[in-house]
């Protein structure tokens, strides 16, 4: 049940939207076809997303400047807070709270008590980002702090009707959406400055040797670079921001799918549970260098995450030519939508998509790091994020166990 190859893929396969433009705009496009990938996305160019471009902006929260100052900011996060080594230096934070929900899972199955899988999940990713990103676990501020990230995101969903017909853009001042993300972005703004004034004092009066974390590091280098790349305060909340958003809310939507189809599948549930003791053995936690041997495991995964995509579609592109598309035409300054939720499902590409079977990914050469675009849950490339994944979802079908 493995894809079919890429040279079996029909152009019909493609869906790209050919509406004429209202107000004078460029429509979106949707792209539910892999093949599309290479021909459209080169070169794009960072977004602005029409709710950001259009509303208030309470410091950076609420805008990533234009591509230069993006790019600048984006090699910030590879080169010093996402490369190999800084993420496998979180290895124990990440061990460490895993221990603590298995073990508490297991205690409340040994008591008969029920377990809200949707709370465990959310509180490990939640304290794993709190300790990398802030250096402690999610306190009252902290989970405070995600309910507003959380209210954040929702307003920024919105979609207003101007963002398609211009002209009616004189209605934005009475939808009252203007001012609540003025009140929440204020607030963000305020918790991530206490934040760093916290680390700032707390550097000043010790150096107890603990493991930096993400504003430690950016701190640093704000010290380290002042003739270099600007890096002040308003882009270290920025980039903390973007590390609580997209580190949290699809980590744990991505565990807690393959946990729901792990109980609904006992025998795929028992069949993973054997290949952890295998491999595991008597030490009873999974490390990253199990994984190598755990291909049932990874197969459990990687289906959970194409039936059950965290996020529908990927971070809108632009594009900054005109471009033919198979015998579509698409404008410059076109934003693509690509919609994995819809290319994952595809029986053209799939067979029987609708079913969890994790043995299609045992003898395939598929993989979410290279440029096999009819699986990219995360997007193209390199995702840190789903070795973890595999440990999680191992740690939590073993404490089923």
């Amino acid at each position: 049940m493995a894809p079919q190859p890429r040279s079996q893929i029909p152009e019909k396969a493609t869906a790209v939207s050919s509406k004429a433009p209202l107000g004078g705009e460029p429509p979106p496009a949707g792209l539910t076809s892999p093949q599309v990938h290479p021909v459209t996305l080169p070169p794009p160019r960072p977004p602005h997303a029409p709710p950001l471009r259009q509303r208030p902006r309470p410091r950076r929260l609420l805008s990533r400047g234009g591509a230069r100052e993006t790019w600048q900011i984006r090699s910030i996060c590879v080169l010093h807070l996402l490369s190999s080594k800084r993420v496998q230096s979180y290895r124990r934070v990440r061990d460490e709270e895993t221990s603590l929900m298995v073990e508490e899972i297991k205690r409340l199955g040994a008591s008969s008590k029920p377990a809200n899988l949707t709370e465990f999940v959310m509180s490990l990713t939640n304290d794993v980002i709190s300790r990398a990103a802030l250096g402690k676990k999610s306190g009252a501020g902290e989970k405070n702090f995600l309910k507003i990230i959380a209210e954040f995101g929702v307003l920024l969903g919105v979609v207003p009707l101007w963002d398609y017909i211009p002209w009616l853009s004189w209605m934005r001042r009475f939808d009252g959406v203007d001012g609540r993300i003025e009140i929440v972005a204020k607030a963000l703004d305020q918790f991530l400055e206490d934040v760093i004034e916290g680390h700032r004092v707390r550097e000043r009066r010790e150096c107890d040797g603990d493991e930096l974390d993400f504003v430690d590091i950016l701190l640093d280098f704000q010290r380290e670079n002042e003739n270099g790349t600007p890096v002040d305060d308003d882009t270290i909340k920025a980039i903390i921001l973007d590390m609580y958003a997209g580190g949290t809310d699809t980590t744990s939507t991505a565990l807690e799918w393959a946990m729901a189809e792990l109980i609904r599948n006992p025998t795929i549930m028992k069949t993973l549970q054997n290949e952890i003791r295998e491999v595991v053995g008597s030490k009873g936690e999974i490390e990253e260098k199990d994984l190598e041997k755990m291909t049932y495991l990874k197969g459990v995964t990687s289906e959970s995450l194409r039936l059950h995509s965290p996020i529908p579609f990927l971070v809108p592109r632009e594009l900054t030519q005109d471009t033919k598309v198979l015998e579509y035409d698409v404008a410059s300054g076109t934003r693509l939508l690509v919609n994995v939720w819809a290319i994952a499902r595809d029986p053209l590409l799939w067979e029987k998509p609708e079913e969890f079977y994790p043995e299609r990914f045992l003898n395939t050469t598929i993989d979410y790091r290279g440029p096999d675009f009819e699986y990219s849950p995360f997007g193209a490339g390199w995702s840190e994020g789903v070795p973890w994944c595999y440990i999680w979802v191992g740690g939590l079908g073993a404490g089923f166990g």
